[in-house]
């Protein structure tokens, strides 16, 4: 018998389905029964949270795909642990969106400490929601600091007058306050060789 269009039979119970995304042997059920890690405990959040992506507010799919990651509330990058409590379960591209949001809050805290230095509307970032760097009046050559955002930690990087970088892992977006006066004497440095 011909399958349909886009249509496979499952490696483990042999009914037909159709797959998410290239690569994939199993249905969802058989993928479900076979899960390892916090993906076991997908069922359960979704119940928790009625069906409900916490950060978007969206519905979840019905069946547990691809399209569900299990996420962490307190991420582990500052210390969150694997407890059923600290876990949710999230649309994929809103828990992908999560890092862009750490190194915003970041660079919002950056420019809070310059507010005393300079005109906070010259600094600005750049780079992708993982490597972060804020820079002065949108120049690469003038970078104040830099975030690095991994699954697993957040570090700041901050630079000394040979715009050497010395990379500091923090434990939460308040930690960057620790440095700056670090973050204060690059900007000043930058704004002493314009003159």
């Amino acid at each position: 018998m011909k399958l349909p269009k886009r249509h496979r039979k499952c490696k483990t119970c042999e009914k037909v389905f159709c797959p998410e995304f290239k690569g994939v042997k199993h249905c969802q059920s058989c993928r479900q029964d076979t899960a390892k890690g916090l993906r076991k405990l997908l069922p359960s959040l979704m119940a928790r949270q009625n069906e409900t992506c916490p950060l978007c507010c969206k519905p979840l799919p019905e069946t547990i795909s691809a399209e569900i990651h299990v996420d962490h509330r307190w991420p582990k990058a500052f210390g969150g642990t694997d407890d059923f409590d600290n876990l949710q379960a999230v649309h994929t591209p809103c828990n992908k969106d999560k890092n862009a949001s750490i190194s915003q809050e970041g660079y919002q805290v950056v420019k809070d400490i310059l507010r005393a230095v300079v005109d906070v509307s010259r600094v600005s970032k750049r780079g992708t929601k993982n490597d972060c760097s804020i820079i002065l009046d949108d120049n690469n050559r003038e970078p104040i600091c830099r975030l690095w955002v991994n699954r697993k930690k957040v570090c700041l990087n901050v630079f000394d007058e040979n715009k050497k970088e010395t990379r500091h892992r923090i434990g939460s977006l308040e930690d960057i306050r620790a440095f700056a006066e670090e973050i204060k004497a690059t900007t000043l440095r930058f704004l002493a060789n314009e003159q």
